[in-house]
């Protein structure tokens, strides 16, 4: 579909050139647009849109509706330098330790049960196995973090073999 975008308005009139995508249903800012108080149903994993999803629905939006900023969320309030991410077939204390070795600074659990190897209770509430859970970092970046210091921590766990 080629020429100008068509725009989209909101029930006022306001034309909506930005677009939230939620990267989970676990939201709890609870708009009223699209999270009640009460009464919803928690997707499951296979349900929620898969990352090339929300890629193709932001360029559809961006070329054909015009959309000029989109901001994806899910779960907040949280940090902007902050991300969590699984590693399948890995387990938590083995990424630490290559991590640590290597001299970059990482977590697993969850923050509030920091200094445990315990699975985090947030990865689990939100669907994720228990494997997945374990084999889950937390990583933090700061204003002194540097390029190098981030390939470094991607090179570190692109070598760790995959447990069977």
């Amino acid at each position: 579909m080629k020429g100008a975008p068509r725009t989209l308005r909101d029930s006022y009139g306001r034309v909506a050139d930005d677009l939230r995508i939620s990267v989970t249903d676990r939201c709890n800012f609870r708009c009223v647009y699209c999270m009640p108080a009460e009464g919803l149903r928690w997707l499951g994993r296979e349900e929620i849109l898969r990352y090339e999803e929300i890629l193709r629905l932001a360029r559809i939006f961006v070329e054909r509706y015009g959309v000029r900023t989109i901001r994806l969320t899910g779960g907040e309030p949280r940090l902007p330098n902050f991300a969590s991410a699984t590693f399948p077939g890995r387990r938590g204390e083995d990424l630490l330790m290559a991590l640590d070795l290597a001299g970059v600074a990482a977590s697993s659990g969850s923050a509030c049960a920091s200094g445990s190897l315990d699975p985090s209770h947030v990865l689990l509430a939100m669907g994720f196995s228990l494997d997945e859970a374990l084999g889950s970092l937390r990583l933090t970046a700061g204003y002194s973090t540097t390029e190098e210091e981030v390939e470094r921590m991607f090179h570190v766990l692109q070598r760790l073999p995959v447990h069977a």
